[in-house]
């Protein structure tokens, strides 16, 4: 990473191509010099490197987490699991006396406590490792 910055307003194309040049002058690196932007797959900051007038190409992880979560949707049965799951793992974190009871429940049955974690919609491996 080169370079972070909070990005107020609208994140228009040409509001992404400004604060893209924007960092190249801070850092004073000539367009020229830009081989290649990695970026998502947002319209709008496809958008916006043809508007700063800069190479880009969108990020294969990205890319890979669009294609495993469409796949994973398409599909009822893990819909309705996904649907499910952060209702009950909600319920647990949003009392405090349901969680001590879980602990104590898998103190009982010899295992690890472990912490309940929410899935995170924009990263499938969070949603795997549920």
């Amino acid at each position: 990473m080169l370079h972070a910055k909070q990005f107020r307003g609208s994140h228009t194309g040409p509001a992404i191509a400004s604060v893209f040049e924007e960092m190249l002058a801070t850092w004073a690196i000539p367009k020229s010099a830009v081989h290649v932007v990695v970026r998502d797959n947002g319209k709008n900051m496809v958008k916006g490197m043809e508007e700063a007038g800069v190479s880009s190409l969108s990020c294969v992880a990205h890319t890979l987490q669009l294609a495993v979560t469409e796949g994973l949707l398409s599909q009822r049965s893990v819909t309705e699991a996904l649907g499910v799951g952060p209702k009950i793992i909600g319920h647990f974190k949003h009392s405090n006396l349901a969680y001590s009871r879980l602990q104590d429940i898998q103190t009982q049955l010899g295992q690890p406590i472990k912490r309940l974690q929410q899935d995170v919609q924009t990263r499938w491996n969070s949603t795997f490792s549920l």
